[in-house]
This record gives C-alpha cells, sequence and structure tokens, in this order.
C-alpha cells in the first residue's frame, strides 16, 4: 500500500512541474508550450517567469493560453526578434 501510494504521489508531482516544449505555431513560427499546475502552488505567474527565461531580453509574445483544467494552465509563447 505504501508502495501504491508513493508511485501515486511522484506521478501527481510530474504532472504539476512546470514544462516547456518547443513547438510549431499556426503560422509555421518556432515558440514554446510552457505548462505550469496548480496543485503545488504554481500559477499562471510561473508560466510567464518561464518565458521570460527563456527568451531573455528579447522578451516574448503571447500567441494562446489555454486552461485545459483546473490543474493546468498553458501558454503559446514567440521570443521577440532581437532590437537591431
Amino acid at each position: 500500500m505504501t508502495r501504491l501510494l508513493a508511485v501515486l504521489l511522484i506521478t501527481l508531482m510530474q504532472g504539476c512541474a512546470t514544462t516547456v516544449s518547443g513547438v510549431f505555431l499556426a503560422d509555421g513560427s518556432k515558440g514554446y508550450q510552457i505548462r505550469c499546475g496548480a496543485i503545488v502552488g504554481e500559477t499562471y505567474g510561473n508560466c510567464l517567469a518561464r518565458a521570460g527565461t527563456i527568451c531573455g531580453a528579447r522578451g516574448y509574445t503571447i500567441v494562446r493560453q489555454d486552461s485545459s483544467s483546473f490543474f493546468v494552465d498553458s501558454i503559446f509563447v514567440r521570443c521577440n526578434a532581437a532590437a537591431p
């Protein structure tokens, strides 16, 4: 029983961590899907902070945002072009 509980807890925690996936956006450009789980106290702000880390000083544009469930928020971002 204890082992089953441990496996379940680990599975839930993995689903709650902020994850980043490289994706192609609807217009064919490269972007990122950033998923943040709310179960362990992560918020939409965590998604935005992660986008800032990925794109750095260039900044980013939010292309789409989803709330697929109570537990997961997801944003799709495109890094802005570097300033000339």
